[in-house]
């Protein structure tokens, strides 16, 4: 796996927090202070989510009664609820600028991220007190208890594909004729761009992409062999 796009952000994002940090104890007016408090605190969420992508993953382990769970990453959900701080404070210093300059669609498209940054803080910060399970693989199938919440047989999978776009990938789930989607808006949603509801990535977990879908692939596989005439 090529980590240089993730060295890279890491790199460059503690290089604009150390300008940011230079900026706050530097700083002669109450706009370089706010600018210097802003920089420090959105470069620093982006070089620790460059940081997070090199830390090693670690492999799913099976629990003493078969299952696979895989749960959230304390240390990967508290860098995610970082990134949303940051962006929640630009969203708000954004509006706020506005009272004072006057309006700039610069300035709208900055306070947008207002709802963004406390929808991914609030998300974020529960998985990182919770900890729970978010994903839950046994001989049966196989169950989501994050974002959409839906559990598969795997007798109801009729195959499995790999998505990826640039370091992320997902696996999806192509059900059976039969199987009805998870309900809600999102579910709809995914159809509408092609793409299945029933789909997992590692997420905040810090588990192996790879070797997940191995455990996955093998358990499928395995019950479909069972199933299958003799």
């Amino acid at each position: 796996m090529n980590r240089l796009p993730s060295l890279a952000v890491t790199l460059i994002g503690l290089g604009f927090t150390a300008m940011g940090l230079f900026l706050l104890f530097t700083a002669e007016t109450d706009d370089d202070l706010l600018m210097g408090g802003v920089t420090t605190l959105f470069f620093a969420a982006v070089g620790l989510v460059g940081l997070m992508d090199l830390l090693p993953a670690a492999a799913p382990r099976p629990q003493p009664d078969g299952r696979v769970i895989v749960r959230a990453s304390r240390l990967r959900s508290g860098i995610f609820a970082l990134g949303g701080l940051s962006f929640l404070v630009a969203g708000i210093v954004m509006p706020l600028r506005m009272l004072e300059t006057g309006f700039s669609i610069k300035l709208l498209l900055g306070a947008l991220g207002a709802p963004f940054g406390l929808a991914v803080l609030v998300f974020a910060l529960r998985q990182m007190i919770v900890a729970g399970p978010l994903y839950i693989m046994d001989q049966t199938g196989i169950e989501s208890r994050t974002g959409m919440k839906w559990r598969l047989a795997w007798a109801d999978i009729r195959d499995i594909s790999t998505g990826r776009v640039g370091a992320n990938a997902w696996l999806m789930f192509n059900t059976l004729p039969h199987v009805p989607d998870p309900p809600g808006h999102a579910a709809r949603l995914n159809r509408r761009f092609n793409m299945p509801p029933y789909a997992l990535a590692p997420g905040t977990s810090g588990v192996d992409f790879n070797a997940l879908a191995d455990v996955i692939f093998d358990l499928w596989e395995t019950h479909r062999a069972s199933e299958a005439p003799a």
